[in-house]
């Protein structure tokens, strides 16, 4: 590949893109307490400057860079892995909520890198998931995307 930046970028641009576009579709809420959207219309939008500075970044560079060769073996496996996991947090979410998809992303997640074993995973996933509930949910009061019975 000759350019790696540039493919980044350009991810990282259209990733930055469904940032906004989903921010923009949550309620804003006071200046005073921000809601849902605040945080991930922040993020998209630092993201998009990232991903602009890099490809503004590779044009302007003289050189051409050595070639990247894509990862094999278990760099692969681990990059598949982990995209296929996000997403499938992604699309569980809705359904299931944020505490119990969290919960599953961070134990299927974190099985890719074979360091812990099955208790240590699942303890630490779950302390995660309700650090995460307790700093969103009650200290900010920001909505969390609940399940169908209502519960986040």
């Amino acid at each position: 590949m000759r350019h790696p930046d540039i493919v980044a970028g350009l991810i990282m641009l259209a990733l930055a893109c469904v940032f906004i576009g989903g921010a923009l579709q949550l309620p804003v809420g006071t200046p005073q307490l921000p809601e849902a959207g605040f945080v991930p219309l922040i993020q998209g939008a630092l993201l998009a400057a990232a991903a602009l500075g890099l490809v503004i970044g590779c044009r302007r560079r003289a050189t051409t860079p050595d070639a990247v060769a894509w990862p094999t073996g278990n760099g692969r496996r681990m990059v598949l892995h982990l995209s296929t996991t996000l997403f499938g947090y992604l699309l569980l979410m809705p359904a299931i909520g944020f505490v119990a998809s969290t919960f599953l992303f961070l134990a299927v997640a974190g099985h890719a890198w074979r360091r812990y074993s099955a208790p240590v995973l699942l303890i630490s996933a779950a302390a995660i998931s309700a650090l995460l509930y307790c700093i969103f949910s009650l200290f900010l009061q920001m909505p969390l995307p609940r399940n169908i019975f209502g519960l986040p």
